[in-house]
């Protein structure tokens, strides 16, 4: 029988009693058929097994959904106190300034890649939670390391976005020195080009991965607003379609920056 506790309706299960066998082993000793009264008691018996054999299914039955039921019950339980492990998070006693820190670095290491302007690290920082969000606004450094800019991060992207982006890492980055990284610069980015060359005279660092045209063309445009410029990094590419033979390094415009010079 299966019954529920008047309480707490938690099912309580009584399991049927085994029936009595203890005459049969002297009845299966012979070859003799049973007596008539013996017969009788031996189809009583099985109906009466038969009937505990169906109660004791159901109870199986019961017992699996109960289990199933338990099963759950921990697993909520569980995801439960992991919500108030996470509560008592490491990361949520570091100070801002550490966090700020993290998320430097964070954004750094993206940056070295071609990753799409529109999925920068930045904003993914800002939508982890309301701290993450504020802290990430207050730290100007984060947002002067901007991504690398070229064709193959740009090329199916809205533009709209890119700029939109872009101009809000250049509001937020407030005075700080940027770290800014062209790679096979075209046509198609050179709005993005020249919405950062204002900024040049922020430039700290400066990385140019490309043709030589697009260096000359580069240096002719920020020549003479270097001003905080430290350090740069120039990768040529050889160029099979344009005669560049009249070309020279164009480095003048970079020395003269007053950082480098020193």
């Amino acid at each position: 029988m299966i019954m529920d506790c008047t309480t707490c309706h938690t099912p309580v299960f009584k399991v049927p009693p085994l029936p009595d066998i203890s005459f049969i082993p002297a009845i299966l000793a012979t070859n003799t058929a049973p007596k008539s009264h013996e017969e009788h008691f031996i189809r009583k018996a099985i109906d009466t097994s038969k009937l505990a054999l169906s109660q004791i299914d159901q109870i199986i039955v019961k017992v699996k959904q109960t289990l199933e039921f338990i099963t759950l019950h921990r697993e909520e339980c569980s995801r439960r106190t992991e919500l108030y492990q996470h509560a008592l998070s490491k990361a949520r006693f570091l100070p801002d300034e550490v966090l700020s820190e993290i998320f430097l670095h964070a954004v750094a290491d993206q940056a070295k890649g071609m990753a799409p302007l529109t999925y920068d690290m930045q904003h993914m920082i800002l939508k982890v939670c309301k701290r993450w969000h504020a802290v990430a606004l207050a730290s100007p450094r984060i947002w002067a390391v901007l991504p690398c800019i070229g064709i193959n991060n740009t090329g199916s992207q809205s533009m709209e976005m890119i700029f939109h982006r872009l101009e809000k890492a250049l509001k937020l980055s407030r005075s700080v020195p940027l770290r800014v990284c062209f790679k096979s610069l075209t046509s198609q980015t050179d709005p993005i080009v020249k919405t950062l060359l204002p900024y040049s005279d922020r430039f700290d660092h400066l990385e140019v991965n490309g043709f030589l045209f697009s260096l000359h063309d580069l240096a002719l445009q920020i020549s003479g607003n270097l001003a905080l410029l430290k350090s740069i990094r120039i990768l040529l590419w050889a160029d099979s379609w344009r005669d560049e033979k009249e070309l020279s390094l164009p480095l003048s415009p970079f020395l003269d920056a007053p950082s480098l010079a020193k």
